[in-house]
């Protein structure tokens, strides 16, 4: 009997493990050392050494002299605003996003997709003494963001497979919750803003509301976490109908509303 021939290889295990350590940097609130960035890998501290070592010198993490820590740096966000159109769309937007901000009193932060994560692209903080604030920069996989849902949820059908592929969270579902997820993302797209609990912080609200191209792609999207304060209700058709607005200007002003 003929062996079954098997598919192309396309794996490259030195980016994939350089990949695996920026993202645990990412996710993590505070720097690692280098035995705390193998144990969340499952591997040992010689299989990421010398990866650890190339990030450093080209510069997309940094060790701290003293304490031997590992932390992101800022390089990877440069990069992406070095691309036109999202530099762009981050001028454009600052005065239209800081409006929004002191017009709802609530924070504010636009996000993009960059490959299968979600990235901080920039924050603006509530006039209010208390508000959420997430580090521009840092970067989010997608279904542990709920921009991430937002923006995923206007590319079509198999564009959405493959990137949620890619997803941590979404590789473990059952098919039943795969299939809810989808849902939501038409749900999401149906109605143009989305409305719901962080699924990472508890007693924070999201509204997210993408920035739109023309009629069919989400190049950004705005979300204003709202802290669910006792006694007090969230006026969410005032909020909504802000960003809305504040959305369209954006594409307005960007020239991608065409």
């Amino acid at each position: 009997m003929s062996e079954k021939k098997k598919g192309p290889n396309y794996e490259v295990p030195a980016l994939e493990k350089g990949l695996d350590i920026i993202e645990v940097l990412a996710d993590s609130p505070i720097p690692l050392s280098q035995i705390e960035i193998a144990r969340r890998l499952e591997k040992t501290v010689s299989q990421v050494f010398r990866m650890i070592t190339c990030l450093e010198k080209r510069g997309y993490i940094y060790k701290d002299p003293e304490s031997s820590v590992y932390s992101l740096t800022l390089k990877m966000y440069q990069l992406v605003n070095h691309h036109p159109p999202v530099e762009k769309l981050l001028r454009t937007a600052t005065g239209p996003v800081m409006d929004l901000v002191n017009k709802i009193e609530e924070s504010c932060h636009l996000t993009v997709l960059k490959g299968s994560q979600v990235v901080i692209l920039s924050q603006h903080d509530s006039p209010k003494r208390v508000s959420v604030h997430v580090r521009v920069g840092s970067t989010l996989t997608l279904l542990e963001s709920n921009s991430g849902r937002a923006l995923v949820a206007y590319k079509d059908r198999k564009e959405q497979e493959i990137m949620l592929s890619n997803d941590p969270k979404f590789k473990k579902m059952t098919k039943a919750e795969k299939e809810a997820v989808y849902a939501q993302l038409d749900e999401i797209k149906e109605n143009g803003f989305f409305n719901t609990q962080s699924y990472s912080v508890s007693g924070i609200v999201d509204l997210v509301v993408p920035v739109i191209a023309g009629t069919t792609e989400a190049i950004a999207a705005l979300t204003v976490p709202c802290i669910q304060y006792l006694g007090e209700e969230i006026p969410f058709e005032k909020i909504i109908n802000e960003m809305t607005k504040t959305a369209a200007l954006i594409a307005k002003q960007s020239g991608i509303d065409k």
